[in-house]
């Protein structure tokens, strides 16, 4: 007594001895007739190949972009003198404590007084430490609505449409500093 066939075994004795071809939807394996697995070609595998392509397309168009504005970026400010013309507000620095940025369509000279001067933050970055500052200076525009400490300590200078202007005075024994690393402070205790 033999054990039960699968149709498929069947199918590939008759095969054997009529010589007719298995079917492409099947294959022989250790001598049995098995489906085989068929990826479907319809619309997922043209839409996941459209994807890798739009990922790619965008990665070189990130790209492109990023390059673009890191030369824009380097080449905009250096060499322009203040005063003449500019786009957007980027910005470099010039000197160890001094930058420059555009402005309002104008390339303005920033000093950096602070201990840090200025100095590149990033690959395409720069920072401006304006910490320390005069009544009356040019502010970076990040700074807008920012505290600065006078050069003497006795006085806090507030950054309002690009210029710092004085803005209370620090009497107390510790005057205008730096707390907690980047936070300006003023010591308004009156003195006995």
């Amino acid at each position: 007594m033999g054990a039960s066939r699968s149709p498929a075994e069947h199918a590939l004795d008759e095969d054997r001895t009529s010589g007719a071809v298995v079917p492409e939807s099947h294959l022989v394996r250790r001598g049995r007739v098995e489906p085989k697995l068929v990826r479907p070609a319809g619309i997922a595998q043209r839409l996941s190949s459209e994807r890798l392509r739009a990922a790619l397309v965008l990665r070189i168009v990130a790209g492109v972009l990023y390059l673009g504005s890191a030369v824009f970026y380097v080449s905009m400010p250096r060499g322009t003198k203040p005063g003449e013309k500019c786009p957007g507000g980027l910005g470099s620095c010039t000197t160890e404590f001094t930058a420059r940025q555009c402005q309002g369509g104008v390339i303005v000279e920033v000093p950096c007084r602070g201990p840090k001067g200025c100095f590149n933050s990033g690959a395409l970055a720069m920072t401006c430490d304006v910490s320390v500052a005069r009544d009356g200076e040019p502010c970076m525009s990040e700074n807008e609505g920012k505290f600065a400490c006078s050069e003497d300590h006795r006085a806090g200078l507030l950054c309002q449409r690009h210029r710092f202007e004085r803005s209370r005075e620090c009497t107390g024994p510790r005057g205008c500093f730096v707390a907690n690393g980047t936070q300006i402070a003023c010591d308004m205790a009156e003195q006995e």
